[in-house]
């Protein structure tokens, strides 16, 4: 889903709005790109219960194992990891910040949908939309692939190879929390609970 909403914000910011003849050239593709968003949107939400489900059921010795063997495997993560605890969420952990984006996503998937459909007639009508999904639920998406890893690893009892590759992206969104919005983000993630 992030690397679809990459290509569309491409898309979008590669054309110019006042250019319509263009923009209608791109019709087809753009509305493809859409149709693309909206059914892995779709997946999405048939998928986090479970994923929610499997982080549920999965206690905080098995999340925090996992999170040691995936920062072992990427280095990097284990940085990302320590900023976003330390700075945000400290009082719910690994298990909780991923709890909350499955919560969130399920929740917002719809609209997130109707966005997008909202942002693709608004570019054909010669508006300009924002390019990206909100900020919140792109921030939740990279949680909740952080989740995804993690469950992979306890699913798994450990084996982080097929994780350590989903996590990738995952981590280097993470080690630009602060930069990407995702900072402001959080109390709308949590719903201001935190």
């Amino acid at each position: 889903m992030l690397s679809l909403d990459d290509l569309w914000t491409a898309s979008v910011e590669a054309l110019d709005p006042h250019d319509q003849a263009a923009i209608e050239s791109q019709r087809d593709e753009l509305s493809e790109l859409v149709d693309a968003m909206d059914t892995a949107l779709v997946e999405l939400g048939d998928k986090l219960p479970e994923l929610r489900m499997v982080l549920d059921a999965s206690t905080g010795e098995q999340v925090d194992e996992a999170v040691d063997r995936l920062e072992a495997d990427r280095p990097d993560l284990a940085l990302a990891m320590r900023e976003l605890l330390h700075e945000h969420v400290v009082e719910v952990g690994v298990r909780g910040i991923t709890l909350f984006a499955c919560d969130f996503l399920l929740e917002e998937c719809a609209a997130e949908r109707d966005e997008l459909r909202s942002k693709l007639q608004r570019l054909l009508a010669g508006g300009e939309p924002a390019a990206d999904l909100r900020p919140p639920f792109r921030c939740a998406l990279t949680l909740a692939k952080l989740g995804a890893a993690i469950a992979v690893v306890v699913a798994t009892h450990g084996g982080a190879v097929l994780a350590a590759a989903m996590v990738v992206p995952a981590s280097d969104a993470l080690l630009k929390w602060n930069e990407s919005g995702c900072s402001e983000s959080w109390q709308i993630i949590t719903r201001g609970r935190l």
